[in-house]
């Protein structure tokens, strides 16, 4: 951020207030030139919708039946969602679909039943 609020070859700023997006947090320059960070919904994670029976096709995620997303080894609950690339200590952060979803564990173990 340091580099982009400096001036170009030419003397111009290359980025009067620059930022950086992610994890769920805005993170920007105080006036001491200090990192703040801020959480904000422009750097929220952007959910998705699911809907039973829309589509068709053999291709198509729950083709095989209900077992292709309701099983102990689901690889769609279970898979995991890349929540912010590097964090404070550099490393990735992780949740899994299943909690980004918001559905508990003991309903998750409902779910994942064998069907």
């Amino acid at each position: 951020m340091t580099a982009l609020k400096a001036n170009d070859s030419f003397g111009n700023p290359v980025a009067k207030q620059p930022v950086l997006v992610k994890g769920g947090f805005l993170y920007r320059l105080s006036k001491k030139g200090e990192v703040e960070k801020t959480k904000h919904e422009q750097a929220a994670l952007h959910d998705f919708s699911l809907s039973h029976n829309i589509q068709s096709g053999q291709n198509v995620i729950g083709a095989g039946g209900c077992k292709d997303c309701h099983s102990k080894d689901s690889s769609f609950f279970l898979r995991r969602i890349l929540v912010d690339p590097i964090d404070e200590a550099g490393k990735p952060v992780y949740m899994e679909a299943w909690e980004r979803l918001g559905i508990g564990k003991p309903r998750l173990d409902e779910l994942l039943l064998e069907q």
